[in-house]
C-alpha cells in the first residue's frame, strides 16, 4: 500500500492493529504502532517527515519470526486477528485508548533531538531559524497541495492568499537563517495567525475536511511555539 492510503486508512482507525509486512519486518503506523505499544510491548519508534503527506508519520517494527507469538498473546485477550492478504494483518477489537496524539508528538520530539545530536553545532538563534524554516516550508508545500484541490470559487481567492502568504513566510525565514538576520517576533506570529484563521475558514465552508484542518492547525502551533523558544532572541518592534 502507498503511504498515503496507510495514513488515510489510520485516520480512521478506531479499535484495530494494523501490521504490514515490509522485507523480514512488520510494521505498523500512527494509531496502529501506538495500539501495539501500549497492549502487546514497548517499541522503539521512529518518526519520518512525509513530503507529499506534509505530516510526520510514527511507526514501529519488529522480526517476522516473532508474528506468531504477538497474535497468540492477542487471541488470549479476546482481540479477533485477520490475515487481510499475503502482506497485511489486522488485529481487531482493541478497546478504546487515549493520547494517541500526546504520545505521538512526544515520539516526533525525541526523534527530532536525536537527529540534532548527529548534525553539526550551531548556535541556538541558528538552530531556532532553521527549524521555523522547515516547519514554514512543509506548510507552503501542504498549502499548495491542498488549496488546488479547492472548489473554483475558493481556488484563486483564497487559495491565493494561503499560498502566496506561506510562500512569503518561508522565504522570509529562509533568509534569515542563510543572512543571519534576525526576526519580528510580532509580525511572524501575526502572519501564522493570519493562514490560520484563512485555514479554519476554508475548514468551517467544507473546503478543508477535519484532518486537513488539524494538520495545519498542529504545524501553525508548532511554529508558534518555536517562536516563543526562550533560547533564541528576536528583534522586537515597539
Amino acid at each position: 500500500m502507498k503511504m498515503s492510503e496507510i495514513y488515510a486508512l489510520e485516520e480512521a482507525n478506531k479499535s484495530s492493529i494494523y501490521l504490514y509486512l515490509e522485507g523480514s519486518f512488520y510494521k505498523a503506523y500512527e494509531r496502529s504502532a501506538f495500539r501495539f505499544c501500549k497492549r502487546f510491548r514497548e517499541c522503539k519508534v521512529s518518526a519520518v517527515h512525509n513530503l507529499s503527506l506534509a505530516c510526520d508519520i510514527v511507526r514501529i517494527g519488529f522480526p517476522k519470526i516473532a508474528l506468531d507469538k504477538y497474535m497468540a498473546v492477542a487471541q488470549s485477550f479476546g482481540y479477533s486477528v485477520e490475515c487481510q492478504d499475503e502482506k497485511r494483518i489486522a488485529v481487531h477489537g482493541i478497546e478504546p485508548l487515549e493520547g494517541f496524539s500526546s504520545w505521538k508528538n512526544g515520539c516526533v520530539s525525541n526523534a527530532v533531538r536525536a537527529k540534532e545530536q548527529t548534525l553539526p553545532i550551531v548556535n541556538a538563534q541558528e538552530s531556532l531559524k532553521l527549524r521555523l524554516y522547515r516547519e514554514a516550508y512543509d506548510n507552503a508545500v501542504a498549502l499548495t497541495n491542498f488549496t488546488s484541490r479547492l472548489h473554483r470559487n475558493f481556488r484563486f481567492g483564497a487559495g491565493d492568499s494561503l499560498r502566496n502568504e506561506s510562500l512569503e513566510l518561508a522565504v522570509k525565514l529562509h533568509v534569515a537563517f542563510k543572512r543571519g538576520e534576525s526576526l519580528d517576533e510580532r509580525q511572524i506570529f501575526y502572519e501564522i495567525e493570519q493562514m490560520r484563521i484563512r485555514t479554519r475558514i476554508m475548514h468551517d465552508v467544507k473546503q478543508f475536511d477535519s484532518g486537513v484542518w488539524k494538520m495545519l492547525n498542529d504545524r501553525f502551533d508548532r511554529m508558534q511555539n518555536l517562536l516563543r523558544s526562550e533560547s533564541c532572541c528576536f528583534d522586537v518592534q515597539e
